[in-house]
């Protein structure tokens, strides 16, 4: 019994007398650098990567995931940062946050051989109003289109290209009855032309742009 009247059970030994578990190997300056170059070349690497690739460098070394990650953060100083931004997609997507010094930008290589594909988005409180992908470039020789199909929009974005965007959710408003809606967009030079503004002016509506550097108050920005 304890003099407060507690019970001691069998065994019990005070935190004081308890022996810390755990791996005690010390990374040298060696093994620093090593890993310094390791996430300077894999910035979106994961710890595991790291400690098995530090294990087999170093042949013999064995060493837990913790104590390579407290390494990584306190003695590199590396910090996980964002390195996407928006609604831009490749095919051969990349990690979305990478290690970077603290400070410092995270600067991800991406392969080039993956397709870049532009979405454009139109959403309200009803629902989705319009999706168009924009269609690479391709190798192969143009051909006209049948009479009728619908168009596609080309490689590159531009004003041109939003126009037959903004036509499409036009079309959309009309057919399900909403009249004098507010077309809300951000700062993007191709929103703010002259055949943009009069698509949503001759159609009715209005257009609303967001104040500059302001993706939250954008709720497409998270679709």
């Amino acid at each position: 019994m304890e003099k407060n009247g507690g019970t001691i059970l069998p065994g019990y030994k005070p935190a004081s007398e308890v022996k810390r578990k755990g791996n005690n190997v010390k990374l040298t300056e060696e093994h620093s650098q090593n890993l310094d170059a390791f996430i300077e070349k894999h910035p979106t690497c994961i710890v595991k990567d790291a400690t098995e690739s530090l294990c087999e460098t170093f042949q013999g070394l064995t060493i837990n995931e913790s104590t390579v990650y407290r390494h990584i953060t306190e003695k590199l100083e590396f910090t996980l940062t964002r390195t996407q931004a928006r609604f831009w997609f490749k095919k051969n997507m990349v990690r979305p946050v990478a290690r970077s010094k603290k400070g410092e930008t995270a600067e991800v290589d991406v392969e080039a051989e993956g397709t870049n594909l532009s979405i454009l988005g139109c959403m309200s409180a009803y629902g989705l109003i319009a999706l168009s992908q924009q269609v690479p470039k391709s190798s192969r020789k143009k051909q006209k289109p049948p009479l009728g199909t619908k168009r596609a929009l080309p490689h590159e974005t531009n004003s041109s290209h939003f126009v037959l965007f903004v036509e499409e959710i036009v079309s959309v408003l009309n057919k399900i009855g909403l009249k004098n809606m507010y077309i809300v967009m951000d700062n993007a030079s191709i929103h703010k032309t002259p055949e943009v503004l009069k698509a949503i002016r001759d159609s009715g509506h209005y257009a609303l742009f967001l104040p500059l550097y302001s993706p939250m108050l954008n709720p497409i920005e998270e679709c």
